[in-house]
């Protein structure tokens, strides 16, 4: 259906936001597959590729309503003709797939039923061009492609030279097969082809523009072999296939209905072009086609369901072990709630009143019910006592929630089983209000952090705090301005000397020297080192107030007490050595430091920036330093190792991290770092 148009032509929009007009046109999803090619844009000397989706949107660029209604008119001939030769294409599949009665011989007068259709069709086709003067026939809309191809800023506005050339080429083919007895194109399979004949397109690039109507002899015969080796399909075939029947190449009733089906393409075309000199013929009635003998029917492969297309996920993606984890917590949501459904069964409406539950579902339960379902959840939320708890934020309703019944689909999509993805363009909408935004800390929120009991002798740290790992990596993050996780899975090996300056080492590749007994070491169950993105493997030199407050001596005892890992205390959880560490962070920090939520661990990295910035540091050196993707393609010539800098240069612009005001002098003293 046309597309609600304020303008009286159909399809032309102007939209509301722009105030510009657009070609907007929605296409049977059946037929759309099929809806591929270029439209000619003469005002901006360029093309607009149709790929076969359903909406076609093609910018008229103007706002201007009567120079719209002439850019309209060169888009909606281009465009019309691209649809009808989709639909034929659509309904030559769709005939294909019909279950088709293989016959000894044909029924009585099927001949003639299926050639008085084929008169009908070819008539009928001549009507529709005289009733909308933008139809085009398939074999015109070949015609009407090459002569874009040829000419692509050619005006296009009368396409009767292309109409009467098209008619000319099948009046000819239908002749010659006549005269040869051969059958022709009209019983043959054509492979897709393309015009290379200089002399060719440049005849074609002439009939585009209007000055000429008639080719030469060779020019003909080269055109007519472009076009029937472009998209003319067996017609014999399509016309059995309509009426359910099939018959053997050689057959001798296939060669009558070929001859009959010639005659009628003469006789046809020749009506035709004595309408256009003026003749009143008739469009016959179009018999009905020939019911088909039914058939056993064969079973459909089933649709796979939601749970095996996320099996095939993980097996073809591999996702880290948290985020299988995060996916298949929402995935038995969404089952639990729905069913394990076919994936062709997972609408919108059903993905809508998925994350509508999300919403209601409370983001901290007891541990009692963590393995709850979602209606238990939700249940519990929703009693008065529990109505005070937070609810999980859109963003995890959209990344964790969607994203998961998204990850399967996806891989649906990818196979075949659904056409598009219904997850796509369903997240909740994000405001400002729904993020939160990390600051870094303050002064005084870092004069806590330092002065409790982690950095003042005698120390005392928690169990929960895992050891040296409580005290080091709130010094390295502040002097490195390093993720946790990144920190937290250091081997002793990762510290070493380049270019005679320490460095850490950030990178999930294995160290040369304890490749070998890394797994005898961590056992079957420890995780990978990983890094968030490739430009996080980098080398981040060691600050002097680093080494002042003793961490190259404690690497040193790492080193010398046979640990590979700079924090084995850490275990992992979910795939993160981090995970467990993080809890006892946000629990220290609100007791000794502040309970906004807007300072985490993370706020030493954005700490970290700040500081550079402050301190003048060229940009480009610090992503190099906080392993930041740097788009410029340029940048990524010269890199080695990780990183695009010299380490020297790196190390002079870390040594420019400072925090006035903050002292740490209390870090110094030998009995601490040796307790550290």
């Amino acid at each position: 259906m046309p597309r609600s148009s304020t303008t009286g032509l159909p399809f032309l929009v102007r939209r509301t936001d722009t105030g510009k007009f657009c070609y907007h046109r929605d296409v049977p999803a059946a037929v759309a597959a099929f809806i591929t090619g270029e439209v000619v844009l003469p005002w901006k000397e360029g093309i607009h590729k149709l790929e076969g989706r359903p909406t076609v949107k093609v910018s008229l660029a103007t706002g201007d309503e009567a120079t719209a209604r002439v850019r309209w008119n060169r888009v909606h001939e281009q465009v019309e003709a691209l649809v009808q030769m989709g639909q034929v294409l659509a309904a030559e599949k769709e005939q294909r797939g019909r279950e088709r009665n293989t016959v000894q011989r044909l029924p009585v007068g099927a001949v003639g039923t299926i050639a008085a259709q084929a008169r009908h069709d070819l008539l009928a086709e001549h009507d529709q061009c005289w009733i909308d003067p933008t139809f085009t026939s398939p074999l015109t809309g070949v015609v009407v492609r090459l002569m874009m191809n040829a000419s692509r800023t050619a005006s296009l506005d009368p396409v009767d030279d292309a109409r009467r050339f098209a008619d000319d080429l099948r009046l000819r083919d239908a002749k010659a097969a006549l005269v040869s007895r051969r059958s022709g194109t009209l019983d043959g399979e054509i492979k897709e082809g393309e015009v290379t004949d200089p002399h060719l397109i440049a005849a074609i690039s002439d009939l585009a523009a209007g000055r000429v109507v008639r080719l030469t002899p060779e020019q003909n015969a080269a055109l007519t072999a472009a076009c029937t080796t472009s998209t003319i399909p067996s017609e014999l075939d399509l016309r059995l296939a309509e009426n359910g029947l099939d018959l053997p190449q050689g057959h001798t009733d296939r060669r009558a209905l070929a001859l009959a089906l010639l005659r009628t393409t003469v006789n046809g075309v020749e009506a035709v072009k004595a309408r256009d000199a003026g003749a009143a013929i008739d469009t016959p009635e179009r018999p009905p086609v020939m019911a088909p003998v039914p058939r056993p029917e064969t079973a459909a492969a089933p649709m796979p369901l939601l749970s095996a297309m996320r099996e095939r996920w993980i097996k073809e993606e591999r996702p880290l072990g948290k985020q299988q984890d995060d996916n298949a917590l929402y995935t038995g949501y969404f089952i639990g709630k729905f069913g394990d459904l076919p994936v062709d069964q997972i609408t919108k409406p059903v993905l809508k009143d998925f994350m509508d539950l999300l919403e209601r579902c409370p983001r901290n339960v007891p541990h009692a019910i963590r393995r709850a379902s979602l209606a238990e959840r939700i249940a519990w939320g929703e009693k008065p006592a529990n109505l005070k708890q937070p609810r999980l934020a859109r963003r995890t309703v959209n990344a964790k929630g969607l994203g998961s019944i998204s990850a399967a689909l996806t891989m649906a999509e990818k196979l075949g089983h659904i056409a598009v993805n219904p997850c796509s363009k369903m997240g909740l909408k994000i405001t400002e209000a729904d993020v939160i935004k990390r600051e870094p800390y303050g002064l005084e929120d870092l004069r806590r952090i330092f002065s409790t009991s982690v950095y003042v002798a005698p120390i005392d740290i928690p169990i929960s705090g895992c050891g040296s790992a409580a005290h080091w990596l709130p010094l390295l993050a502040l002097f490195t301005g390093a993720r946790l996780e990144e920190l937290g899975q250091l081997l002793v090996g990762d510290v070493k000397q380049v270019d005679s300056l320490w460095c850490i080492h950030i990178t999930d590749l294995p160290d040369e020297d304890d490749a070998a007994d890394r797994k005898a070491w961590w056992g079957e169950k420890e995780p990978e080192k990983a890094v968030k993105t490739a430009a996080a493997r980098r080398y981040v030199p060691v600050h002097a107030e680093l080494v002042r407050c003793g961490f190259l001596d404690f690497v040193a005892r790492r080193r010398r007490d046979g640990f590979k890992r700079l924090f084995p205390e850490l275990k992992a959880y979910r795939g993160r050595i981090t995970k467990a560490w993080s809890t006892f962070w946000a629990r220290h920090t609100d007791e000794h430091v502040t309970k906004s939520p807007r300072k985490t661990f993370h706020s030493f990295r954005h700490l970290f920036v700040a500081r550079l910035r402050a301190a003048g540091v060229d940009r480009d050196i610090i992503k190099a330093l906080v392993g930041h993707a740097n788009k410029d393609v340029t940048a990524g010539y010269g890199v080695v190792d990780g990183t695009l800098f010299p380490v020297a240069v790196l190390h002079e612009a870390l040594q420019k991290v400072r925090v006035d005001g903050l002292e740490l002098s209390h870090l110094h003293r030998p009995e601490l770092i040796k307790a550290a």
